[in-house]
C-alpha cells in the first residue's frame, strides 16, 4: 500500500511539474510556482533522487539524507 502511495506521489509530482512549465503565462509566475514545487520536494517525507539523463544524481532531498545518512556532495554524479 506505502509503494501505491509513494508511485501515485511521484506521478503527481511529475505531472504538476510539467504543468508549471508549460502553463505560467509569465517568467514571475512561473518563478512563483516553481518555489512552491522545490519547497514540496524539500518538505516530503519520500526519498526523491533527481538524475540527469545519463542517470547521474543531481540532487537529493533532506529526507533523502536524514535516512541514507548520505550527504548530496556525497551523492552527485554517482551513476
Amino acid at each position: 500500500m506505502l509503494h501505491v502511495l509513494r508511485s501515485s506521489f511521484m506521478l503527481l509530482l511529475v505531472y504538476s511539474l510539467r504543468r508549471v512549465l508549460q502553463t505560467s503565462p509569465t517568467p514571475q509566475d512561473g518563478f512563483s510556482n516553481w518555489r512552491l514545487l522545490v519547497n514540496a520536494l524539500e518538505r516530503t517525507p519520500l526519498s526523491i533522487v533527481v538524475t540527469d539523463r545519463s542517470g547521474d544524481i543531481v540532487y537529493v532531498n533532506p529526507y533523502f539524507v536524514q535516512h541514507t545518512g548520505y550527504a548530496l556532495a556525497e551523492v552527485f554524479g554517482q551513476n
